[in-house]
């Protein structure tokens, strides 16, 4: 049919102006680019250490992994279980608990609370 062919023409746009059609062209080159903010090292050597190691290739993926672990951890409560049981997983709890507070700690403690809030991965 001719509105087929006309769509097919203008890229699925075919009732759209050029201008329009350029923003939306716009948009979607916009969509595909990831900026990335470059962190800058502090000059504190406690600061630079903490910011050395978060920003170490395998500091996300071990992280990333602690968070699935205890998923599974969490779901293995269930009714009536044995009092061993219910103190190992609250040991597990309190672990995942200190390692998080310390991913925390070692996330804010370079850039401090402002920047480690910007960044939706934390």
């Amino acid at each position: 049919t001719e509105f087929n062919a006309l769509k097919e023409q203008y890229d699925g746009s075919a009732f759209l102006t050029q201008t329009q059609r350029d923003w939306i062209q716009l948009q979607k080159i916009i969509n595909k680019t990831k900026l990335h903010t470059k962190l800058n090292e502090p000059k504190n050597i406690l600061r630079k250490q903490c910011f050395r190691i978060t920003q170490h290739k395998l500091f996300d993926p071990v992280i990333l992994l602690f968070i699935l672990i205890n998923v599974l951890v969490m779901s293995l409560r269930y009714h009536n279980q044995p009092e061993a049981w219910d103190w190992t997983l609250w040991s597990l709890n309190l672990f995942f608990v200190a390692v998080f507070g310390l991913e925390a700690i070692l996330k804010i403690a370079p850039l401090g609370p402002k920047v480690y809030l910007e960044h939706n991965w934390n």
